[in-house]
């Protein structure tokens, strides 16, 4: 039952319970009416139509099962209404004359009720605009921070199958002094060159070699901005050529590690081109 329903009904005094089952409505409705009506058994019985030795059965507990039939001839006889629910059985008795202050109270609710469905619909709109535009001054500052990068290293990866349902998948095409983060893995250039970043070489994003020297962490915080790629698009395409993002990124090789900050442009295209400037932050020295 609709809360504005349930709230008319109580302002107007119609007591509502639910129940379990069919013989706790019984039950109450009956317990109801003999303890604050004086109903007797008897009077109760030739207004439903039940049996007194049917009625007696029920209160004493000796038989608790209840057909449709039975319910609805009790609640008729006492002036209840009956509604079935997934929750339950409701029952509430019957408006027995609406005055009309009583109709002018249910007007208003009713409009109460269509004034505050308006306010959340624009409410939610004016929320949806909000965290468009917050998301573009968003990008708009990181514009500024990725201009001003002077980065150790830098870094341009090709996307594919951004806007279909198949798996993302990425060319890493430029990729300049990776002696700097070799020297700090502890390795080769031409073995980090060759083994991992792998030049030109297509993979699912989720396999390119490069993410074996990936911290778990970063890996699925990476996962994620993938997973946002699609929808920035649709949202802003329109609006701005290309949209900016800011992450760290921890690599590391056995007990090697270099600790790094990226800002990422990403351009439009359906195969979107992301250039990222890497500045390592732990002792460059080392």
């Amino acid at each position: 039952m609709h809360f504005y329903a349930y709230l008319t009904l109580v302002i107007l005094g119609i007591d509502m319970t639910l129940y379990k089952s069919k013989y706790e409505a019984v039950m109450a409705m009956i317990s109801y009416h003999m303890n604050n009506n004086d109903d007797t058994i008897t009077q109760i019985s030739e207004a439903s139509g039940i049996g007194r030795q049917q009625i007696h059965r029920w209160l004493n507990g000796s038989a608790k099962s209840i057909h449709n039939k039975s319910l609805e001839s009790v609640a008729a006889a006492l002036n209840y209404n009956v509604e079935r629910t997934s929750k339950g059985i409701v029952i509430n008795h019957h408006i027995q004359h609406e005055s009309e202050e009583d109709h002018t109270m249910i007007e208003a609710i009713e409009d109460k009720q269509r004034i505050i469905t308006l306010q959340d619909e624009k409410i939610k709109a004016l929320e949806k605009e909000y965290k468009r535009l917050k998301e573009e001054n968003m990008i708009l500052s990181l514009n500024d921070k990725y201009e001003s990068t002077i980065p150790h290293f830098t870094t341009v990866v090709k996307i594919k199958n951004v806007l279909s349902f198949k798996a993302l998948r990425q060319t890493i095409e430029h990729w300049d002094n990776t002696a700097i983060l070799a020297k700090k893995l502890g390795m080769s250039d031409d073995h980090l060159r060759n083994e991992y970043i792998k030049i030109g070489q297509e993979h699912n994003i989720k396999e390119h070699p490069i993410r074996k020297l990936i911290s778990n962490k970063t890996n699925q915080e990476l996962d994620e901005f993938g997973q946002t790629i699609p929808q920035t698009l649709k949202t802003h395409k329109f609006t701005l050529s290309a949209f900016y993002y800011k992450f760290h990124v921890l690599y590391q090789k056995e007990d090697k590690f270099a600790h790094t900050e990226c800002v990422c442009k990403v351009d439009w295209s359906m195969s979107p081109t992301i250039t990222t400037k890497n500045t390592i932050y732990n002792n460059i020295a080392s």
